[in-house]
């Protein structure tokens, strides 16, 4: 064998055994202690399905070059159809209503749809097997469903289309699994929100789509709603951007600039703020101030907190110089991780909605700005790219810069899987009486914490090299001991609300996920605080 083909095939190999750990013990846990019985078997069979995937090199070439993906990085079939599925399953929730269960079934339902697509492009014979067998297992869970059949289809649908719609605008800039990571939960998330305004509308009944609290509406109205601002308005963003090439066009190019943003103000006016009216079942800018306002609460505070912190991480980011040097360049990435730590874990212990809410905001204003710095809109770009451009590394080489949306999502994405399930009518943090679980802080602890570490640790010190990787055993080290020092802190600073058991199984799972950040080569930001979401959380059953 090679050496390119046997490097290769080690990462895959190595992938393979450490997404088998969680998914084992998922299977395992859920078997044990819930009344699941159907959907544990159909990830085991998920899992095998996509591990004999992850090594038929001809169907994974096929896929890459079909669709441009970043060139010169593993595929990430198993992560992109596998982890979902652990992930949703690992959640203590899971099981505690037909609601939740049935989400953990559409889950499992765009896994199964994501390996329909990848043998798509398969010799005949294994298009075939791989696609009756996903099929099959689709049927099961829509058997087993409490819900009406085409409730469990709805998720494929829409897997389907938005992985084609992933692919054809971001392919350059991401792989195959990631694609499939952003799809399905995407993909979750639209189908709930379609579910919720059905419900609305007296088109199924209350108890197929639960009630929601104010918070949990906004969530969609925020995401979705600035990702119809930008879907809606494409036609436009396009001939925004041609005006943009010609300085002949700039009187144009102003029209057209001033029209997307007359046009975003009236979608905001006449179809996102009555949505979120109807759902809330109050006036949603009059609610957002009073709960931002909030005296009895930390949020006025947080607020002048997290705005005195970004004002000087601005700051000092921008006295740096342009530099195409890596080390600059990866330090500078850290920077940022580290500053996500300092803002993020002490809100999540004062105010986990609080948490809920502003990442809701930040990741729908960060997609605003990068749709405005791709399409040029006013020149904001001339302001904007500089300042990017100092974090760029080789996995930003699409038109969409996605590394600090990873790394946002990738922070907010434990946060809001740890507030998913509890009861609307309750509220979700308090002064910590109740507790949170220091599964939520995974993404600020894999990130801010451990792959910072791992990478400064590394570069500094790392003499040991992985086995045909460039990652050193002391970057590793770094990982483990940074994110197991800094639980212990946050459980001690926060007199323990912030819940942790420590046992063999928590330690396992920091070691795992600092291994797959050695190993796998899709982006950090938004695979390991999945994977370490998922292992805390199986610790602690």
């Amino acid at each position: 064998m090679a050496k390119p083909a046997q490097r290769q095939y080690q990462r895959r190999a190595m992938e393979v055994l450490l997404i088998s750990i969680p998914t084992l013990a998922a299977v395992a846990s859920t078997l044990a202690s819930t009344s699941m019985r159907y959907e544990p078997l159909v990830l085991a069979v998920l899992f095998g399905l996509s591990a004999a995937l992850q090594f038929h090199t001809p169907t994974l070439d096929a896929v890459h070059a079909s669709h441009r993906y970043r060139p010169l990085i593993g595929h990430g079939i198993l992560c992109g159809s596998v982890l979902p599925s652990v992930v949703a399953l690992s959640i203590p929730a899971a099981a505690s209503s037909g609601y939740a269960r049935s989400l953990v079934g559409w889950v499992l339902t765009t896994g199964c749809a994501s390996l329909v697509s990848v043998s798509a492009y398969a010799s005949p014979a294994i298009r075939l097997s791989v696609t009756a067998v996903s099929v099959g297992m689709i049927a099961l869970l829509a058997s087993v469903s409490a819900w009406p059949a085409w409730m469990t289809a709805v998720p494929a649908v829409v897997f389907w289309r938005l992985l084609h719609q992933v692919t054809a605008d971001l392919g350059p800039g991401i792989t195959a699994g990631e694609s499939m990571l952003m799809a399905s939960a995407a993909s979750m998330s639209v189908s709930d929100t379609l579910f919720l305004t059905l419900r609305m509308a007296g088109a199924i009944p209350k108890d197929l789509a639960p009630y929601r609290s104010h918070v949990a509406v906004f969530l969609p109205a925020l995401l979705w709603g600035m990702t119809a601002i930008c879907v809606i308005q494409r036609p436009l963003l396009n001939r925004i951007r041609t005006a943009s090439d010609s300085p002949q066009h700039a009187s144009a190019h102003a029209a057209l600039s001033s029209s997307f943003m007359v046009v975003s103000a009236l979608i905001v006016g006449l179809g996102i703020t009555p949505w979120t009216y109807y759902a809330m079942g109050c006036e949603p800018f009059s609610w957002t101030i009073a709960f931002l306002t909030d005296t009895s609460t930390y949020r006025p505070l947080i607020t002048v907190y997290w705005t005195f912190l970004l004002m000087l991480a601005i700051a000092v980011a921008s006295t740096w110089t342009p530099s195409s040097h890596h080390a600059h360049i990866n330090a500078r990435r850290k920077y940022f991780h580290a500053l996500a730590f300092c803002m993020f874990v002490p809100c999540y212990i004062l105010d986990t909605e609080f948490m809920v809410l502003a990442f809701a905001v930040s990741v729908a204003g960060l997609v605003f700005v990068e749709c405005v710095r791709v399409y040029r809109v006013a020149n904001l770009q001339v302001r904007i790219q500089p300042f990017f451009a100092q974090f760029l590394d080789s996995r930003d080489n699409g038109p969409v810069v996605l590394s600090h949306l990873y790394l946002l999502v990738g922070c907010a994405l434990p946060v809001w899987l740890a507030w998913l399930g509890r009861p609307a009518v309750e509220p979700v943090a308090d002064s910590g009486d109740a507790g949170v679980e220091m599964s939520g802080l995974a993404g600020v602890l894999a990130l801010g914490v451990g792959d910072a570490l791992a990478s400064l640790v590394g570069k500094a010190v790392g003499r040991v090299k992985w086995a045909r990787r460039d990652k050193s055993v002391e970057g590793t080290a770094g990982f483990v001991a940074g994110v197991l020092a800094s639980m212990w802190a946050i459980a001690a600073a926060s007199g323990h609300a912030v819940r942790v058991q420590w046992t063999a199984a928590t330690v396992g799972g920091v070691v795992c996920t600092a291994l797959l950040e050695a190993f796998s080569e899709q982006n950090d930001n938004l695979v390991i605080p999945l994977y370490l979401f998922a292992m805390l959380n199986l610790a602690s059953r």
